[in-house]
């Protein structure tokens, strides 16, 4: 029996909010996106994933609609665990605020006391690090103002650009695991092991090229069964294509992203980042589409 869990993914017009649901809910690869232009979305965009023995709703509300969504029908609202607030860093400060000012009416005239609101600041790549920092600050000052002492609202610069998506990784798979227990889950250091062998996999070989399924044998000891077994996980977060005769594979351009932040010197920081990086490859293997 799952357990239902809503996530509302809100925030003004073209601020990303259908890329960060594609991106890190159904896998779409961060390049693909980089380079497309999405249709917007009309009304409710709404998909069910399981995540362990949870169920999640994930509704990316349009952004051309919000006045719906504020007034006559923000019974959308009602049963939220997650109510995930996207904003475009470039946007002016004032109306981030506004916006944020109408959310927290909601959240306050709803009594939606079981949901939670984050808040991204999206598209960081494209915005100068002190700019960066002042608006963060601005807008925590404006938190400080309009909230009660005890509330947090947590606030994160995120983008999908090469440079920070595996911060903004971490962050979804933090946000994803606080608002499921998975603490008590009893082969989380089985199937941990088991993604520490397709990290290897990744570091081992090159982007660019073509592999058959043979060198994971001679290289890992692996049989063509457990091979596939790992490469059909791998394939499930984005990260290798297989060949349609199951004998060959190669990397993806996101798997670049993934051997970057881990091919570093210091040892010490390098383990920090492959145990960081295969808690998120956990929750995310886990998540699937219903």
């Amino acid at each position: 029996m799952f357990e239902k869990k809503k996530i509302i993914i809100i925030g003004p017009p073209g601020v990303g909010k259908s890329t960060i649901k594609k991106v890190f809910f159904e896998m779409v690869s961060p390049f693909k996106l980089m380079n497309t232009s999405i249709e917007p979305t009309r009304g409710v965009d709404s998909k069910i994933f399981t995540l362990f023995n949870y169920e999640l709703g994930v509704f990316d509300l349009a952004g051309q609609e919000n006045e719906n969504w504020f007034s006559h029908e923000r019974e959308i609202f009602l049963n939220a665990n997650l109510l995930l607030c996207v904003f475009d860093i470039n946007m002016y400060i004032k109306e981030i605020q506004d916006f944020f000012f109408k959310l927290l009416n909601i959240h306050k005239e709803m009594n939606l006391k079981k949901a939670s609101i984050v808040v991204f600041f999206h598209k960081v790549d494209l915005i100068d690090k002190i700019l960066l920092h002042h608006k963060i600050n601005a807008f925590k000052d404006f938190l400080k103002t309009n909230l009660a002492i005890n509330e947090n609202i947590p606030v994160f610069p995120t983008s999908i650009a090469a440079d920070f998506f595996l911060t903004t990784y971490d962050y979804v798979a933090e946000i994803l695991g606080k608002i499921i227990s998975i603490k008590n889950l009893g082969n989380r250091v089985d199937q941990i092991n088991e993604l520490r062998k397709d990290l290897e996999i990744l570091i081992n070989y090159d982007v660019y090229k073509t592999y058959n399924i043979n060198v994971l044998f001679y290289d890992f000891n692996l049989q063509h069964k457990d091979a596939l077994i790992h490469l059909n996980q791998l394939k499930k977060l984005g990260l290798v294509e297989i060949l349609s005769d199951k004998n060959q594979f190669s990397l993806t351009e996101k798997t670049r992203i993934f051997k970057s932040d881990i091919i570093i010197d210091d040892i010490n920081q390098n383990q920090i980042k492959i145990n960081r990086i295969l808690d998120g490859m956990f929750l995310f293997s886990n998540l699937n589409e219903k």
